[in-house]
């Protein structure tokens, strides 16, 4: 089963609700291709350690959220995982191109 990481705290700023939306469309885009997926929302207190332990053994390869780990994979970047969704399932129409 796929895990979707994201924060779940909106907060406030134009870049916080950016991030809260780009995390959005990768959830959707997970439902959309039928996809079972876990949500894993991350506090912003729990943020720091979790970036170092990430960014120490690999598993959060660039340190940003949102995350998807699906088939042994950890994609980053909410256009890179629209991309591969879009690619493994491209039933219905393409999510991105």
């Amino acid at each position: 089963m796929a895990e979707l990481y994201y924060f779940k705290d909106a907060g406030r700023g134009e870049a916080i609700r950016s991030l809260f939306f780009r995390s959005l469309r990768c959830r959707l885009a997970l439902a959309l291709s039928g996809i079972e997926f876990k949500e894993k929302s991350v506090n912003s207190s729990d943020w720091p350690a979790m970036k170092v332990k990430g960014l120490e053994d690999l598993s959060l390869p660039f340190g940003q959220l949102p995350l998807l780990k699906i088939n042994g994979m950890n994609i980053v970047e909410s256009t890179s995982i629209l991309r591969y969704l879009s690619r493994k399932c491209p039933s219905p129409p393409r999510l991105i191109s």
